[in-house]
């Protein structure tokens, strides 16, 4: 897929296949992708999650595939260009590989990069609030975005920014920022 609100090519792909057979070949095409060229044609492989493999013999995300490919697909996408008078036409492209699954009755996550999930994100704030970290600040807000969902926003600075004066202009900071909760880390770098 591509990435809404973006102004370059930028794609990525994340699906689970159940019920999966052992040793039986599967080609998987992934259709209507944007950018021109792919790392997929210089060698790339997608990634692998068995969630059995997983829970028996502790194997993660993986590189698999074979028979890649990256091509045309003979699909055109006609965007706009910035003027609005004019249609960009861009060439749609098909990734198509080759994977056998690991396990019978499985299920597999199949994805361009390593997922990198919320859960994920909060395991890293947590170990960091339990350090002894005296030069870095960690500012935690939740804020809503325009659909009203939560979303955190995470700041994590060198301490001794917030006592700089601050600067005019873009990112000046320096309160009155709308943070619910602040804290500070590990307390200051005064010499003790």
């Amino acid at each position: 897929c591509s990435d809404w609100n973006t102004t370059s090519h930028v794609q990525w792909f994340y699906f689970s296949v159940s019920n999966t057979r052992k040793r039986t070949p599967y080609r998987l095409n992934i259709v209507n992708l944007v950018k021109p060229t792919s790392l997929y044609g210089k060698g790339l492989r997608p990634l692998l999650y068995s969630n059995h493999q997983a829970g028996t013999v502790g194997i993660g995300w993986h590189r698999t595939g074979t028979n890649i490919t990256y091509v045309s697909n003979g699909n055109v996408l006609r965007n706009r260009k910035d003027d609005g008078d004019d249609f960009k036409i861009e060439f749609l492209r098909t990734l198509s590989f080759d994977v056998e699954f690991p396990c019978n009755n499985d299920k597999c996550y199949i994805a361009h990069c390593f997922p990198y999930t919320y859960t994920d994100l909060q395991g890293v704030l947590q170990e960091l609030e339990a350090r002894d970290l005296r030069s870095i600040h960690l500012r935690a807000q939740k804020n809503a975005t325009a659909a009203a969902a939560a979303a955190d926003t995470t700041h994590i600075s060198p301490f001794e920014t917030l006592h700089a004066t601050p600067r005019r202009g873009r990112g000046s900071g320096g309160g009155g920022d709308g943070c619910r909760s602040s804290r500070e880390v590990g307390g200051s770098n005064s010499g003790s």
